[in-house]
């Protein structure tokens, strides 16, 4: 099996990835590859800002990009690589190891209902907390404080008993690499 690292947008986000994202991706077939590399993603707007937000299938470790506006200048998958990369240094996880198994890149076409649920979630969660506190949180930190908060909170996950934290979950994954 050759792990590819994977990318399912909604078609919301699919305005926003670049006009050569999908000519140069091919659409993989996830069956065929480790769920663990497959990530879905979505847009959602604060303060008038667009930001991209991802989840792993397989651990639910979820990070933001933002605010963001589309370069067609720059490789989508370099951007996401760059960023997944930031996002895992914020909990010490092991992103060289982790990228050193994706041999490859693609799309998936179909979405998987548990992660574009728990993306729902979080988005709704994470605006919720920002007005019922009265944040008023610069847009420039929104995607840091966002990758922060979500992974550091537990969230249930069907066919496992009670919580997972997602860090630590990733954190896990890696290790059986």
């Amino acid at each position: 099996m050759t792990n590819a690292l994977g990318l399912y947008s909604s078609k919301k986000l699919q305005n926003y990835l670049g006009k050569d994202f999908f000519l140069v991706q091919k659409e993989i077939n996830p069956a065929s590859t480790d769920n663990f590399f497959h990530w879905y993603g979505d847009v959602f707007f604060y303060q008038r800002k667009k930001f991209l937000i991802f989840t792993n299938e397989l651990t639910r470790f979820t990070f933001a990009i933002g605010p963001y506006a589309v370069d067609n200048k720059i490789d989508f998958m370099t951007l996401f690589k760059d960023q997944l990369k930031k996002s895992l240094l914020l909990f010490e996880l092991n992103y060289e190891l982790y990228l050193s198994h994706c041999l490859d890149t693609g799309l998936i076409a179909k979405s998987h209902p548990g992660a574009t649920a728990h993306l729902n979630r979080t988005k709704s969660d994470f605006l919720y907390s920002l007005t019922f506190d009265g944040n008023i949180l610069k847009p420039e930190k929104a995607a840091l404080e966002f990758t922060k908060n979500v992974n550091s909170s537990h969230v249930t996950k069907k066919g496992t008993k009670g919580y997972i934290y997602t860090a630590e979950e990733f954190r896990l994954q890696v290790k059986q690499l």
